[in-house]
């Protein structure tokens, strides 16, 4: 079950709708992402942070996550069904920020959905530039993040 679905398929939603549950998805993922990656630590650490991502995924309805996280805690084999929930993750965090860049006219129109967007965005963009193999995310985020500074409201 795709949790982004409901956004990317029905166009009689808002584009003030659209926008907040992708950035509700994409805080979540991002967020996810590097529980699951805390999760991959060897040991005790690894399961304790698996568990942790397990109650963090079923809180943000990511099923397909949870499943995937509540696997990771198997011994030995838990890497793998860790290692697929974060390449899942980032996935489904493209979707969020290609869903976001293609609304990016409609949100420069809205001086309050410019604004939550810039605060979403730069919230992870100093985190996951930093990371190697995130190279495409922090690229999405930085085009997004310039996009909005071009058009966010002087006055705000």
């Amino acid at each position: 079950m795709n949790h982004i679905a409901s956004v990317t398929c029905h166009s009689d939603i808002s584009v003030e709708d659209q926008v907040l549950r992708s950035l509700r998805d994409l805080d979540g993922l991002l967020t996810s992402t590097a529980m699951s990656a805390a999760s991959m630590i060897p040991g005790f650490a690894g399961v304790a942070a698996a568990a942790a991502t397990v109650t963090f995924d079923l809180s943000q309805r990511f099923w397909i996550g949870a499943i995937l996280s509540g696997s990771s805690m198997i011994p030995l084999i838990g890497y793998l069904p860790g290692g697929c929930k974060i390449v899942w993750n980032i996935r489904e965090i493209n979707k969020c920020l290609k869903q976001i860049d293609g609304l990016l006219p409609e949100i420069a129109t809205v001086p309050s959905l410019v604004s939550k967007v810039l605060e979403v965005t730069t919230k992870y963009y100093d985190r996951v530039r930093r990371v190697p193999m995130a190279t495409h995310i922090s690229s999405k985020l930085s085009r997004i993040i310039q996009f909005c500074e071009e058009h966010r409201n002087p006055a705000v």
